[in-house]
């Protein structure tokens, strides 16, 4: 009987050493795994020694989809970056992929993985006909899984935007040009690049200059970029900006036309509209949409000023005049609104009213100079209008400053 229980303490030990040793030898390879890894991540590692020990780190621990991502990655930068061929740049990409695979089927809920893999099947040491539909599949199950990732969205549709340039400009590969339908392929890049922008632009409009200036760089085309951009007031008033200075005066005018139209309570649609005009001396145009802001918003200072002065260039002179008369009747203790229209007064002519307008106001400011009015006064006496108006403009500065 106690012969029995030694066995079985005996047996007990040895499983419970065994048991720690097992333990202790599996908490090691994940250590040394880990460690392979963690080294890759330090700076200045060489391409192939970064291969040398993600490889160790998939040789250890074969079921850990991030080294397995990792390696694929190496693999991928090292087929882009340091190959001399195509048929050497094509053995490092297809041995990315396979790990990009392999990191998907231990990970497939991981976004990032199926975006590699189709970046990879995308890259022109590939011929994309080939692979439309897994590079189709593949970002399709990226934005599934994480359809808030502006870096993924934006990369997909630079990918399909530089795919339909290359197409266009007949650099396509020729493998690929053999068995595919120009035009239909074409038209599938172009969607795709259009979708996966407005999906970035509901996600983030910050981003719709770059997809502008992108989009436009490889396409040339107003109907293009009027394809990327959703039916909202912002995106149509920012495409109307970007065409405006590029001198596309008729698009920009669809444009803010369209933006008007969804939001017609909206003043800064309007006010942005009839600069457009202003800027190509259209002034007449520029009045009739600043008329109407004005409607809408009484009281915005911009858009008196913007009429006066639109008003002079035509020389309608009293027309500018009745609008800073109302300007400053909104604003009576902004002192700069008073120098304006004493200045247009001169402009126009009218020096007597000038005189008027500038004792009324300037007369109760604190830097109102009895000499400066004396002296007006005694050359305006004299009919030296030269004279009036020189002494007034300085007048003018000096309160304006102060």
């Amino acid at each position: 009987m106690k012969q029995n229980f030694t066995v079985r303490k005996g047996v007990y030990l040895i499983s419970i050493i065994f048991l720690l040793g097992l333990l202790l030898f599996m908490v090691t390879k994940q250590f040394m795994a880990d460690c392979y890894w963690r080294m890759t991540q330090q700076n200045e590692k060489e391409p192939n020694e970064i291969i040398s020990y993600l490889e160790k780190s998939v040789a250890i621990d074969g079921k850990n989809a991030l080294f397995h991502f990792s390696l694929g990655r190496a693999f991928l930068q090292k087929g882009l970056a340091q190959t001399k061929t195509l048929r050497e740049r094509n053995k490092w990409l297809r041995k990315s992929t396979d790990e990009f695979h392999r990191a998907i089927e231990l990970e497939p809920s991981h976004s990032d993985y199926h975006f590699h893999l189709g970046i990879s099947y995308g890259f022109p040491a590939y011929p994309p006909s080939f692979y439309r539909r897994v590079i189709q599949e593949s970002f399709k199950r990226t934005v599934m899984l994480n359809p808030t990732d502006t870096r993924h969205l934006y990369s997909i549709g630079i990918y399909y935007l530089n795919e339909y340039d290359r197409l266009k400009n007949k650099t396509f590969n020729i493998m690929a040009s053999r068995s595919l339908d120009h035009e239909n392929h074409k038209e599938h890049l172009r969607n795709n690049y259009q979708l996966y922008f407005k999906k970035l632009l509901d996600v983030n409009e910050e981003y719709l200059g770059k997809i502008f200036k992108k989009c436009f760089s490889v396409t040339q085309s107003y109907e293009d970029l009027k394809a990327v951009i959703r039916d909202t007031p912002y995106d149509h008033v920012s495409l109307a900006r970007f065409l405006k200075n590029r001198k596309m005066w008729k698009d920009a005018e669809q444009e803010f036309l369209a933006a008007i139209n969804l939001d017609p309570t909206d003043s800064s649609l309007y006010f942005d509209f009839a600069y457009s005009f202003y800027e190509r001396k259209d002034f007449k145009n520029a009045i009739k949409w600043w008329q109407k802001q004005k409607r809408i918003n009484p009281r915005d200072k911009t858009t008196y000023l913007y009429l006066s002065d639109a008003y002079m260039k035509l020389n309608r002179f009293d027309d500018a005049l009745m609008e800073l008369r109302q300007l400053t009747y909104l604003y009576p203790k902004n002192i700069n609104l008073n120098i304006k229209l004493i200045r247009v007064l001169m402009t126009a002519g009218q020096l007597d009213n000038a005189i008027k307008e500038y004792y009324k106001v300037i007369g109760k400011h604190p830097n109102f100079s009895k000499e400066i009015y004396d002296s007006i006064r005694y050359y305006q006496g004299k009919g030296n209008h030269n004279k009036v108006t020189r002494i007034l403009n300085k007048a003018l500065s000096l309160v304006h400053k102060m």
